[in-house]
C-alpha cells in the first residue's frame, strides 16, 4: 500500500469532514451535530454516536454522513458496511455531495458481493476479494496522480486537477474496499480462523485504520527511543493480531512477529522498535515459523543466522 494512498485517503476523509460540517437542518439539529463533533474529536465515540443519532432523527445530513464514517470505520461501534451504506445514502439524498454519494455507490457494489453463506471460508473468500479490489484501486490512484504521469510537465492546471480528482476517487474506493476486507477478516477471526488474525495483522501493519486507538499505546515500545511525532498507532493492533494467530498455530504469524521484533517495518510505523526487539528475538520467531513449515520464515531464518 503506497504512502500516497494513505495521504490521499486522509485528505479525502478530511474533505468529507468539511462537507459534513455544512448545516442542512434546523438549529436544534445543528446543535446536536456540534456536540457530537466535539465528542468525536475527543474520541468519546459513545457520546458522539448518541448525538449524531439525535441529529439524524431530525434529518440533519451532516449527522447522517458522520454516522456513515463511524460505521464504515468501526469507530466506537461494530464495523458494518451495510449500516454505513444506509447513512451515506441518506446524506446523499439530502445534500447530493459528490464524494459522499460515491461512498454510497462504492458500498452498494461491495454489498452486492457480500457472501451468502455465513461461515469462515465464505468470509475469508470475501475478504480476499475485497482486498484484491482495494489493491487494484490503490494502483489506479497512484497511476493517475499528476506527478506520476510522463507528461506531467506538459499538463495544464485544468488537466492536473482532472487527474488529481480521478486519483482521489480511486483512493476513496480503495479505502472502502480495504475497510470491507477488514470487516470480513474480523468476522472470520471471531469464528476461530488463525489465518484471518494474521491477515488482520498485515492489514493494520500497512493501513492506518481509524479504530487503532489504544489506551496504553507506548507500553509496547522500547524505552530508549523517542516516538514523539512518529505514527505508531497501528502497531498495538498489529502485534495483538499476530500474537493471537501465532497462539493458534499459524506459521505465517510467527514469521510476521519475527519481522516486527527485528525492525517493526510497517508502513504505519517506521523507525521504531518494540520492547525486546533484537535479532535473537526475531530468530526465535523465525525458527518457530520454519518448524511449522513457513517457507518465508525458513528463508529469513537462514539470513539471520548467516549474519
Amino acid at each position: 500500500m503506497s504512502v500516497a494512498f494513505k495521504k490521499c485517503v486522509l485528505r479525502v476523509l478530511l474533505g468529507l469532514a468539511v462537507v459534513l460540517g455544512v448545516c442542512y437542518a434546523n438549529s436544534q439539529a445543528d446543535e446536536y451535530y456540534k456536540m457530537a463533533k466535539s465528542y468525536d474529536e475527543n474520541k468519546d465515540y459513545a457520546k458522539a454516536l448518541q448525538y449524531f443519532q439525535k441529529g439524524a432523527k431530525m434529518e440533519n445530513a451532516s449527522s447522517y454522513g458522520m454516522l456513515g464514517i463511524m460505521y464504515e470505520n468501526g469507530m466506537g461501534v461494530e464495523q458494518d458496511g451495510k449500516v454505513a451504506h444506509h447513512y451515506y445514502q441518506k446524506f446523499c439524498q439530502i445534500a447530493r455531495n459528490k464524494e459522499v454519494c460515491q461512498k454510497a455507490e462504492t458500498l452498494s457494489k461491495i454489498l452486492s458481493n457480500a457472501p451468502q453463506n455465513h461461515n469462515v471460508d465464505a468470509y475469508l473468500k470475501a475478504a480476499k476479494f475485497y482486498f484484491e479490489k482495494a489493491e487494484d484501486y490503490d494502483d489506479k490512484g497512484m497511476e493517475n496522480l499528476p506527478e506520476n504521469r510522463k507528461d506531467f510537465r506538459k499538463l495544464t492546471d485544468e488537466q492536473s486537477k482532472k487527474y488529481k480528482d480521478m486519483s482521489d476517487s480511486y483512493y476513496g474506493m480503495a479505502d472502502s474496499y480495504y475497510q470491507a476486507a477488514k470487516e470480513y477478516y474480523k468476522k472470520a477471526a471471531k469464528m476461530g480462523s488463525a489465518k484471518a488474525y494474521t491477515a488482520l495483522g498485515h492489514l493494520y501493519c500497512e493501513h492506518d485504520f481509524y479504530d487503532n486507538q489504544s489506551p496504553d499505546n507506548q507500553n509496547i515500545f522500547r524505552d530508549d527511543q523517542d516516538t514523539d511525532g512518529k505514527n505508531t498507532s497501528a502497531l498495538p493492533k498489529t502485534l495483538e493480531y499476530y500474537e493471537k494467530a501465532a497462539k493458534m498455530g499459524d506459521a505465517g504469524a510467527y514469521t510476521a512477529l519475527g519481522g516486527l521484533y527485528r525492525s517493526a517495518e510497517c508502513a504505519t510505523a517506521t523507525g521504531v522498535f518494540l520492547k525486546g526487539a533484537s535479532e535473537a528475538k526475531a530468530t526465535e520467531y523465525y525458527k518457530k515459523a520454519c518448524r511449522l513449515g513457513d517457507k518465508r520464515g525458513c528463508e529469513l531464518l537462514k539470513q539471520n543466522e548467516a549474519n
